[in-house]
């Protein structure tokens, strides 16, 4: 189906609801004529007092002062009309010349609305003016029609008084000239759906005015079709005041918050795309520093075995004691230097992983409280009561576990409690982890010391960095490098004076590896029987 013929379903589908709706009205009135007018008029009062709540109760986000012009003045309106109503159906007062008085009333103060109210389209109104505006008006219809009983008479013998015809005349120009000037002022319209509306309720209430013009009795069929397209009138304003004023600016909430979270999606993906390419040129500098690390640590450690040489080979052939002090001190210092260029080598050569499957529960309580035994400082865990297997080296592991306890110990060297949490976490992809999704084990370590000063913290996991007296600036990069080739991450959130947490990060075993080393388990271990 091409685009214009879908363009015509919806008003044909609007004109053959209305056209049965107006025929069921015109079988109605035929039936039961008071019934028909008393419902036709009461849902008139109905939707047009739902004008007026809706505009009032929306009118801190309207765009222009029509709506609220329009809404505040259905409120009056509705009140003739509903005071009409009841007069007409034999309620407060018998059906007289009140009863169309306040008819009258009503639609002239209806069409004075439809011509003012275009007035506003394009700037706004003062509630509280246009409320005591039609607040006298309200008021002065009343007393003329009830207190001092000089409002016109509407009907005479049944037919309409010239006071009646040149009203209604009055009424369907007003009605004439607002549409007027909607159809100028198409750009102020919050959209083409709204204005539309509006073009359809003035075209609709100009409509019923002039069968208003043509009938001669409550039964005829202009009758009829005047309340009918009254109604439609009315219930077409609601729903262009519904979308301006509460469809659209939802409509408008769902766009920004669809632009703001592809604002944050993009400044987060940013983020972890930063994170990525300094943990990228973080590892980029290690294997460099690493690789040059070698090399010097080879060089320097060859020349410091010639010197201990040496210093062995003087001290043999030297007689004199203060030399031989001396030719000791030296070979002393190339020991400690020959110490370091190891440790620098095993740091640069830590390149293969003999990985097996372990319960890192019971690894890190052990390495833990023996890295602690004859320290000042006491462990604390917080462990699960199952194994949390793992494949990992578990003498490097170790290792680490014994470097971020020792770096405790330094951190509180008048004593306190390290506190030792693991746990098995489901991580997402995200800025703050450089990790693949899935299950890992986290070992969370924190003390209660010294803390670290956040400068430092991008240094902490570079060689040769330290900030203490006798370290070598080597434990912690080496514990980096050894969770890295793990397939893991360490993370670092430190307070000055309030302590230094350790959290890091390892694959876990999916739960059919976990299953299968459970099944190997069971299968190594002997037969009690």
């Amino acid at each position: 189906m091409g685009t214009g013929k879908i363009g015509l379903v919806r008003p044909l589908l609007y004109l053959t609801a209305g056209g049965g709706l107006l025929f069921l009205a015109c079988r109605l009135n035929q039936l039961d004529c008071r019934l028909f007018h008393t419902a036709v008029k009461f849902l008139s009062v109905a939707v047009a007092w739902s004008v007026f709540v809706t505009a009032f109760s929306t009118r801190s986000y309207a765009r222009t002062g029509y709506f609220l012009f329009v809404g505040l003045a259905c409120l009056f309106i509705a009140g003739l009309d509903f005071l009409h109503v009841l007069t007409f159906a034999g309620g407060a007062a018998q059906p007289g010349p009140a009863t169309w008085q306040l008819w009258l009333a009503a639609r002239i103060t209806e069409g004075l609305t439809f011509f003012a109210a275009t007035c506003f389209i394009a700037r706004p109104v003062s509630a509280k003016g246009v409320f005591a505006l039609y607040l006298i008006l309200f008021a002065g219809a009343l007393l003329s029609i009830f207190r001092w009983r000089n409002f016109p008479p509407c009907f005479t013998a049944g037919a309409a008084t010239p006071f009646t015809t040149i009203c209604e005349h009055i009424i369907a120009l007003l009605f004439g000239a607002g549409l007027v000037n909607v159809l100028r002022s198409k750009e102020h319209f919050a959209s083409p759906a709204v204005y539309t509306q509006v073009l359809a309720a003035y075209g609709a209430a100009l409509a019923a005015e002039l069968m208003f013009v043509r009938h001669i009795n409550t039964y005829d069929f202009f009758s009829v079709a005047g309340h009918f397209l009254k109604l439609v009138a009315y219930i077409t304003i609601h729903q262009a005041l519904v979308s301006a004023s509460l469809h659209l600016p939802y409509l408008q909430l769902q766009k920004t918050n669809a632009a703001m979270a592809r604002e944050m999606a993009r400044l987060q993906e940013e983020d972890r795309r930063r994170r990525h390419e300094q943990e990228m040129s973080r590892l980029s500098r290690l294997v460099s520093i690493s690789t040059a690390a070698c090399s010097l640590a080879h060089d320097f450690k060859n020349t410091l075995t010639i010197i201990l040489g040496n210093a062995s080979l003087a001290h043999m052939h030297s007689r004199e004691e203060k030399v031989r002090k001396n030719l000791v001190n030296i070979a002393n210092a190339a020991r400690q230097g020959a110490e370091l260029a190891n440790r620098l080598l095993d740091y640069a050569r830590n390149n293969g992983l003999s990985k097996e499957q372990a319960d890192l529960v019971r690894l890190v309580r052990e390495t833990a409280l023996l890295a602690a035994s004859g320290a000042r400082i006491r462990c604390s865990f917080s462990l699960p009561d199952t194994p949390l297997l793992a494949e990992v080296d578990t003498a490097q592991i170790g290792q680490v576990v014994n470097n971020i306890v020792l770096n405790a110990i330094q951190a509180m060297p008048q004593g306190g409690f390290l506190h030792i949490e693991m746990s098995r976490e489901w991580v997402e992809s995200r800025a703050d982890l450089p990790l693949e999704a899935g299950n890992y084990i986290r070992i969370a370590f924190r003390d209660h010391g010294t803390g670290i000063p956040p400068e430092d913290l991008e240094k902490i996991f570079m060689p040769f960095f330290t900030t203490k007296a006798n370290g070598s600036g080597l434990g912690l990069p080496t514990s980096f490098s050894i969770i890295k080739k793990h397939g893991g991450h360490i993370t670092v959130d430190s307070t000055p004076g309030q302590g230094t947490t350790f959290a890091l990060y390892l694959p876990a075993l999916t739960a059919p590896q976990q299953q299968a080393a459970a099944e190997t388990a069971a299968a190594l271990s002997p037969d009690p029987y």
